[in-house]
């Protein structure tokens, strides 16, 4: 049995140093073995930082199975959720810990409160292993703790403004893009409100020697969505939307739709699983910029519509799966339909399969233009076409086998 040379574990309140390892001690057979689970993770900083277990390459060989997921939280930081599932010898043993970084933290804070939040969870695991006697818990006295007041001049409302521009020339051809973004939004346990106005403006210029090609897109969208929690389970909400856009032929468009949601799980549980069936039902106007397909400038429709979504995060994988549908009251057959679902899963030890799809089935495209799309419009994707359906699908299986250990951290070329 290999034996450690030094180990110095110091646990401090707001931080924890890890001066010495011995690099033996890497490989330890007897050192904890654990699964990072992560999709938001920095793996190097953490195998960095935390160097005294063992990090294997499928959770069937671990000790402790660590899943991380996140929720982005009302003032625009993220809410970690860090779920320990014990396996082997800590059968059974599990627990639930959550790290919350605010909007002006850097990478940097982000992976360090992170990774702190991944050692506290370790140390009830550690303190049964051959490490136990070398850990040592202080606090640091002069950490000048105080309680948070609650005292928010912004009453949590949040706000986001983003600008993006983006050129490409050569000598024949030359394309522009430009794209701002404003959000304001408002989280607390009983309301929720978003609210988004996004622009965004594309020209592009072809020199084909004797023809020259330009094109411009303009696409305005705006909307609300205000939503009220009645309890654990049931909301209810308002969704307003406005939008301009030339590629739906479309110069204005406004719709307003009460709606209900709820979901069979509790809304506490979300980190981990959500049924959740919302309806909703309203009205939306719309001025064309050219005369439609069916004869019209302009026109106010009623509609209806349900979606059901399902989302469960467990130790063997992910599924989420959301299943949509509306349709127009003045004709039933003007309808559409969307699946949208992401899928992972490990079948066997070190076997996984990945698939996405996104399906939709389209029988409400009533914007269409009567005179149709130009070559040029067509070509530059400047104009929506005519369509049945749309389909984007993905699918990867993956294989790892070898040493079960992955505990290195080499950065160079």
């Amino acid at each position: 049995m290999l034996k450690l040379k030094s180990l110095q574990i110091l646990l401090i309140i707001g931080g924890i140093y890890f001066p010495i390892w011995a690099q033996d001690g890497l490989n330890n057979q007897e050192a904890l073995k654990i699964f990072l689970d992560c999709d938001a993770c920095d793996f190097s900083y953490i195998r960095t930082h935390i160097p005294y277990v063992n990090y294997t390459r499928d959770p069937q060989f671990a000790q402790v199975h660590i899943k991380i997921t996140y929720q982005n939280t009302g003032s625009g930081g993220r809410k970690y959720i860090l779920n320990f599932f014990g396996q082997m010898n800590f059968e059974g043993m599990q627990q639930k810990l959550e790290y919350i970084s605010s909007q002006s933290d850097s990478w940097d804070m982000d992976r360090k409160g992170l990774t702190q939040t991944i050692e506290m969870g370790l140390m009830p695991y550690i303190s049964q292993t051959y490490l136990a006697p070398f850990i040592t818990i202080e606090f640091e006295r002069d950490a000048n703790i105080q309680p948070e007041l609650n005292n928010d001049p912004w009453n949590n409302w949040t706000f986001h403004i983003d600008f993006m521009g983006d050129l490409d020339a050569e000598q024949s051809q030359n394309e522009l893009k430009l794209s701002t973004e404003l959000k304001a939004n408002h989280t607390t346990d009983d309301w929720k409100v978003r609210s988004r106005i996004k622009y965004d403006y594309e020209s592009e210029k072809i020199d084909d020697e004797d023809e020259i090609v330009k094109s411009i897109l303009r696409e305005l969208e705006s909307d609300v969505k205000i939503v009220k929690s009645l309890d654990d389970r049931w909301s209810v909400g308002l969704n307003l939307g406005a939008n301009a856009t030339t590629y739906r032929n479309i110069s204005s468009a406004f719709s307003l739709a009460p709606a209900i949601e709820y979901n069979f799980y509790p809304w506490s549980k979300s980190d981990q699983k959500i049924l959740a069936l919302a309806y909703y039902s309203g009205a939306r106007t719309f001025d064309y910029m050219e005369r439609t397909i069916f004869d019209k400038t302009k026109e106010t429709l009623f509609f209806e519509g349900m979606s059901l979504q399902l989302e469960i995060i467990e130790p063997w994988g992910e599924v989420y799966i959301d299943l949509s549908g509306s349709h127009f009251f003045h004709d039933f057959t003007k309808n559409q339909l969307k699946l949208s679902t992401a899928f992972s899963m490990r079948i066997v030890k070190g076997f996984s399969v990945k698939m996405n799809l996104e399906a939709e089935r389209l029988r409400d495209q009533l914007y269409l233009p009567q005179e149709g799309a130009s070559r040029d419009e067509i070509l530059l994707k400047r104009k929506k076409l005519a369509t049945d359906y749309e389909l984007s699908w993905s699918f990867g299986l993956e294989y790892s086998f070898g040493s079960i250990y992955n505990n290195f951290v080499n950065r160079r070329l």
